[in-house]
């Protein structure tokens, strides 16, 4: 178990530095990806100011993504079983405060299934990133977010990949627009992986293979992903473990 940090330690790192270093590398690797990554990083630059506000609207402020499924969104890690979870948290927003990414949301309205003051994340606006300090579970007062061991413990869902949608293998209907050279070589999920090719990697066929194993659930492949709506999505890993439709569930007990 790893030793919990003081809120001042986790706060002490650079944001703004952090983002270039782990989210603009291997921009190479699709021109068409490079160019969609590049926008999006402009939106996690965010200002130094981490209040609730500030950061709901600068949420607020972005494009709605365009998502297959309307219940991806991801508890934030480390998060207990969505019952015990909406059960535990205490809706003090400490881990929305402190993560690095700014990528942990706050709502309080009363019209959805992740109201309540309950923190979420939509990976398609921000993902986690997975960082060393494990910043959220670190400054979690209630353990509604539990320190994991490791980073490789982290078990946010599965990334699903649609390959009628992924440019590498999606068919050109007639009429539609030709998938180019360089799109049909995108790497942007597989070179952007936290964990690496134990989560994401091309098996022979030239496909995007997600490993069970491996995969985190952080949502970075997602993010990343040029296509719209992405081809490569994580399933939450409460709806996998509770098949109760997120809008019938109590967010307060």
């Amino acid at each position: 178990m790893k030793k919990k940090k003081t809120e001042q330690e986790l706060l002490s790192a650079n944001r703004r530095d952090f983002f270039r270093k782990v989210l603009l590398k291997g921009l190479d690797h699709a021109e068409s990806a490079g160019k969609a990554m590049a926008s999006r990083a402009t939106q996690f630059i965010k200002p130094d100011d981490p209040t609730p506000q500030n950061r709901a609207n600068i949420a607020e402020s972005r494009p709605k993504p365009t998502l297959s499924r309307p219940d991806n969104w991801l508890r934030p890690p480390g998060a207990l079983p969505e019952k015990k979870f909406l059960q535990t948290c205490e809706s003090c927003g400490q881990c929305a405060q402190i993560c690095p990414a700014n990528c942990i949301l706050i709502d309080s309205s009363s019209d959805n299934p992740i109201a309540g003051g309950k923190p979420y994340i939509e990976a398609r606006r921000l993902p986690c990133i997975m960082c060393e300090d494990m910043a959220c579970m670190q400054s979690c007062p209630s353990g509604a977010l539990d320190l994991v061991a490791s980073l490789n413990d982290i078990n946010m869902g599965l990334a699903v990949v649609d390959h009628s949608v992924c440019f590498r293998t999606a068919k050109v209907d007639e009429g539609a627009d030709e998938i180019s050279d360089c799109q049909r070589d995108c790497q942007a999920c597989v070179s952007q992986c936290p964990v690496g090719d134990k989560a994401l990697s091309i098996n022979d066929a030239g496909e995007i293979e997600v490993h069970e194993e491996g995969c985190t659930g952080c949502g970075v492949c997602e993010w990343v992903c040029p296509t719209t709506p992405a081809a490569i999505q994580i399933t939450p890993i409460r709806s996998m473990d509770d098949p109760t439709p997120p809008d019938s569930q109590p967010l307060a007990v």
